[in-house]
C-alpha cells in the first residue's frame, strides 16, 4: 500500500480538482489518513466478509455504482476485482494487460514489464496512470502524514518504556516477500550495538508468530544491559502509533517490508537486510531515503525459492559486522568517536543517490564472458569498477556451451551477461532460464567507467529487444 503513494501523488499533481478515493483492507486503512491527495479511504467488503457469495458480490456492486466513480485503477488486479469493477459500470478501468485472462473486464489495458528490474515498484504502479493520460509526468514523492494525537500516542508509548531519543527500531519479521534473518542473527546483532553504541534497541512486530520471534531474540542477547536497553513493543501499538515511533527512530532495521517502507514514507534511515536473490532491491527497496541495503545473495549457488527454500545460507552468510558499520554509516550523529573512526577506516562500498541506480550493486549480479585472451584486457578495466562500486561480478573464462552457461546463470543468478559477441543460441537459452529466474538474463556488449553511465546504461539495455 505504501508503495502505492507515487501513484496517488502522480494522479493528484495532473488533476488537482479530481476526487481520489482508496479501496483497502481495514489494518492498512489508516495509513493514508490525512494525506492530502485522498478524498477518502473506503474499506474493502469482500476482505472484511460482508461481501460474500454471489449476492453479495452484486451487493458490492451496487454500493460501488453509487459512488458514480469515472474511473478506477487496479495495481493489484485479481479476477474477483477485475470483474467486481465492471459489474459497478465503472466507465474507465485501468490495470495490468500483461494478465491476459482479465483483459476482458479492462477497457484500458496498460502493460507493465515486470522483467524490467531497472524499474521500481513506485514507477511500476505509477505507469498504470498513463491509462488517464499517456503524457501524465511521474512524481516520485512517497509520503505519510501524522498528526499531532499520532506524535502524543508515541511519546506516551515511549515514556511507559523508558524510550530515549536515540533508538534503532528493528522490525525483525517478514510479510512473506523476503526470508527475515534469523532469531540467532539478530541477537548477535543487537548484542553488538549494545556493546559498542549507547544506542536503544526497540523491536516491533504484531500477532502471536513475531511476539515468540521476538521474545526468542531478546532471550538470546548475551549484552549485560540488555534488560534497560531493548525494549519489545509488540502488539502495543496501533498503526499510526507504530508510524510516529517510526518517524522518531534513528535508523529503521528489516526486510523490504511495510515498517521499513513506510519509515522510507517518513524520510527515516533504512538498513534493509535483504538477503535472497529473488527479491531485488531495485523493484522493492525502500524508496528516496538514506539506505543500505545488506546482502550476500552471491553466498548461495542455488536457484533462488525463498518461500520454499530448506536451507538458510543466504541468510547465515551476512556478517553481523557489515551490518553493524552499515548502521554506523546511517547514524554516526549519536555514536561514539571510536565508532566512527572504526567505520571511516572500513569504507563500505557505496553507491552514491537515492535514485533506482543506488539499488544496483545489491540486486544485479553481474557475468562477464570471456572467451578470447584480448577479452579480458577489454574488460577488466570495467571489472575492476564494478568491484570497487560493490557490485557482485562473475568472470566466466572459458568458451562455455549454451547448457554451461545457463547453469551459471542459474548459479549465480545473473542478472546481466556482458561478452563482445552474444552468446549462441542467446534469445532460446534466455527463455530456458526464465523458467528458474525471476529476472531472466540480458545481454550487452557496452561498457561504462560511472555511475551515471552505467545506471543509463542498464536502463535502456532491459527494455532492448536486442538485448534479449
Amino acid at each position: 500500500m505504501v508503495l502505492m503513494i507515487p501513484l496517488i501523488n502522480t494522479l493528484k499533481n495532473h488533476y488537482p480538482n479530481s476526487e481520489i478515493h482508496t479501496l483497502q483492507q481495514h489494518y492498512t486503512a489508516p495509513l493514508l489518513a490525512h494525506h492530502p491527495a485522498i478524498t477518502s479511504v473506503l474499506i474493502d467488503r469482500k476482505k472484511s466478509g460482508e461481501a460474500e457469495g454471489i449476492h453479495g458480490f452484486w451487493a458490492y456492486a451496487k454500493w460501488l455504482r453509487s459512488h458514480a466513480f469515472d474511473a478506477v485503477i487496479m495495481p493489484y488486479l485479481e479476477p474477483y476485482y477485475a470483474r467486481l469493477m465492471w459489474a459497478a459500470g465503472i466507465p474507465i478501468r485501468i490495470g495490468d494487460g500483461q494478465k491476459i485472462f482479465l483483459r476482458p473486464w479492462l477497457t484500458t489495458p496498460i502493460s507493465l514489464n515486470y522483467r524490467n528490474i531497472m524499474r521500481h515498484e513506485c514507477e511500476q504502479m505509477a505507469t498504470l496512470a498513463k491509462g488517464l493520460d499517456p503524457q501524465i509526468p511521474f512524481v516520485s514523492t512517497m509520503d505519510l502524514y501524522l498528526h499531532d494525537e499520532d506524535h502524543a500516542s508515541a511519546k506516551n508509548l515511549m515514556t511507559t518504556h523508558n524510550i530515549g531519543s536515540d533508538f534503532v527500531i528493528i522490525h525483525p519479521a517478514s510479510g512473506g516477500g523476503n526470508r527475515p534473518w534469523s532469531v540467532a542473527k539478530y541477537a548477535a546483532f543487537i548484542t553488538m550495538i549494545l556493546d559498542k553504541t549507547d544506542l536503544q534497541i526497540v523491536l516491533t512486530g504484531a500477532g502471536k508468530n513475531e511476539a515468540q520471534k521476538v521474545a526468542d531474540i531478546i532471550a538470546a542477547i548475551t549484552a549485560s544491559d540488555a534488560k534497560n536497553r531493548v525494549i519489545s513493543t509488540v502488539n502495543q501499538t496501533a498503526l499510526r502509533t507504530l508510524m510516529a515511533l517510526i518517524a522518531k527512530a534513528r535508523v529503521v532495521v528489516g526486510t523490504d517490508t511495510g515498517p521499513t517502507h513506510i519509515a522510507a514514507a517518513l524520510q527515516r534511515p533504512v538498513l534493509c537486510i535483504s538477503p535472497t536473490k529473488f527479491v531485488k532491491s531495485l523493484r522493492w527497496g525502500p524508496w528516496e531515503t538514506r539506505r543500505h541495503i545488506v546482502s550476500a545473495s552471491d553466498a548461495c549457488d542455488l536457484v533462488c525459492r525463498p518461500y520454499k527454500c530448506p536451507v538458510s545460507t543466504c541468510l547465515d552468510a551476512i556478517a553481523i559486522e557489515t551490518a553493524f558499520d552499515a548502521l554506523l554509516s546511517l547514524n554516526t550523529a549519536s555514536v561514539s568517536r571510536l565508532c566512527r573512526e572504526t567505520l571511516a577506516n572500513k569504507k563500505l562500498p557505496s553507491w552514491e543517490g537515492l535514485g533506482v541506480g543506488a539499488f544496483m550493486p545489491s540486486s544485479l549480479h553481474i557475468g562477464i564472458l570471456i572467451r578470447h585472451d584480448d577479452d579480458m584486457a577489454h574488460y577488466q578495466a570495467f571489472y575492476n569498477f564494478l568491484k570497487k562500486s560493490g557490485f557482485k561480478v562473475w568472470i566466466l573464462r572459458a568458451a562455455l556451451s549454451p547448457l554451461a552457461l545457463l547453469k551459471h546463470i542459474w548459479a549465480h543468478d545473473l542478472c546481466v551477461i556482458h561478452s563482445r559477441q552474444k552468446p549462441l543460441g542467446w534469445a532460446l537459452l534466455r527463455q530456458i532460464a526464465a523458467l528458474g529466474m525471476y529476472v531472466p538474463p540480458v545481454w550487452t556488449s557496452a561498457t561504462a567507467r560511472d555511475g551515471e553511465a552505467l545506471t543509463e546504461l542498464y536502463c535502456q539495455t532491459f527494455i532492448s529487444p536486442s538485448a534479449r
